[in-house]
């Protein structure tokens, strides 16, 4: 009986010291995986920014080229409506 008294206890810290002693090599383990990650997303997130001022710039281009053809379509529709106006002024004359 009192072998026992002295077996489990020792039985239970040597256990407890291995389990101790694989939380440090996990948590370890895990700190390199984090910040491996923060490197990933650091570098996903420069070339987002990249890629966000490219989409700026196409955004920019589109909204000039489509003022241009706003511009481009009043000025086309002012002109037929002008010729409209002048033909139906000769007919109203003949």
């Amino acid at each position: 009986m009192v072998d026992l008294q002295v077996l489990l206890p020792s039985l239970l810290y040597s256990v407890l010291i291995v389990l101790v002693i694989f939380l440090i090599m996990f948590v370890v383990r895990l700190i390199r995986v984090i910040n491996k990650v923060d490197g990933v997303l650091d570098d996903v997130s420069g070339k987002l920014d990249k890629l966000d001022k490219l989409f700026e710039l196409i955004d920019c281009t589109t909204e000039y080229a489509s003022s241009i053809t706003d511009k481009l379509s009043a000025s086309f529709k002012g002109l037929i409506n002008f010729i409209a106006k002048r033909k139906k002024g000769r007919k109203i004359d003949e």
